[in-house]
């Protein structure tokens, strides 16, 4: 813990008069080994997970030692980000080295300690993330009816694999890969759903409405469904957050 505390040092903010703690972008990319250049990662996932600023992250300038230190920004003006805690560990879920891990464990102490000494904080992130938790089951249950009806339709009767099926066939689509690879990569158990951001769940709802459509469409073949999905999800899914 003391030897992370020195390669990810937390810095103080106060934002509207709460004290938040706070992680260097560019210090959780160099300990998570990224090869990546920083700009284009930290950009890349800002847009990809919908961080916000002043709730996920905060701008401020770069110190005259960082400049020096930093190769990167020489001769331009660079953005110094800070990332809350939640932010910092949602991007370890990107590295599945021990580098990754270990950060991950580091963080979930921090907020252990946030819980300590500022549980309203705490309370309140949780209750947000229940809220886009929760949003997700509806959208899935209606799914469910539509597969049934699909089947039906088609004189079959609907097996437990076609529900674990078609969930994870959505999931992989917004993970970029399978269930049972992002499990492992990411040492996951259980329900990998009450491990996705808020981001994530989102796309999610948004694929399990889509495929409802497909189903009542008629559009009978999984591959040609996920093939769908996926291009639904490139094409519209910006549009319908933003």
């Amino acid at each position: 813990m003391n030897d992370l505390t020195t390669l990810l040092p937390l810095h103080t903010n106060f934002n509207q008069g709460i004290k938040q703690q706070l992680i260097n972008a560019h210090d959780l990319w160099l300990f998570l080994e990224i090869k990546t250049r920083f700009n284009d990662w930290i950009t890349r996932n800002i847009k990809e997970y919908g961080f916000k600023q002043g709730k996920d992250l905060f701008y401020s300038n770069l110190s005259k030692k960082d400049l020096a230190q930093n190769q990167e920004t020489r001769g331009r003006k660079q953005k110094n980000y800070l990332l809350t805690i939640s932010t910092a560990k949602e991007l370890t879920m990107t590295a599945s080295n021990q580098q990754g891990k270990l950060a991950r464990r580091y963080f979930i102490q921090c907020e252990e300690r946030l819980a300590e000494i500022a549980p309203e904080i705490i309370k309140e992130y949780r209750s947000q993330w229940q809220i886009d938790r929760n949003a997700v089951k509806t959208p899935f249950k209606r799914l469910c009816n539509a597969l049934e009806r699909n089947k039906e339709r088609l004189g079959k009767t609907t097996e437990k694999h076609h529900y674990t099926n078609e969930s994870n066939m959505i999931t992989s689509i917004v993970l970029g890969m399978s269930v049972q690879h992002w499990k492992q990569a990411h040492s996951i158990n259980g329900d990998i759903r009450d491990t996705l951001n808020a981001e994530q769940l989102a796309k999610l709802e948004y694929l399990e409405q889509a495929d409802l459509v497909l189903l009542d469409m008629n559009i009978n073949n999984f591959h040609h469904r996920k093939e769908k999905l996926a291009e639904m999800l490139a094409t519209n899914f910006t549009e319908t957050t933003s």
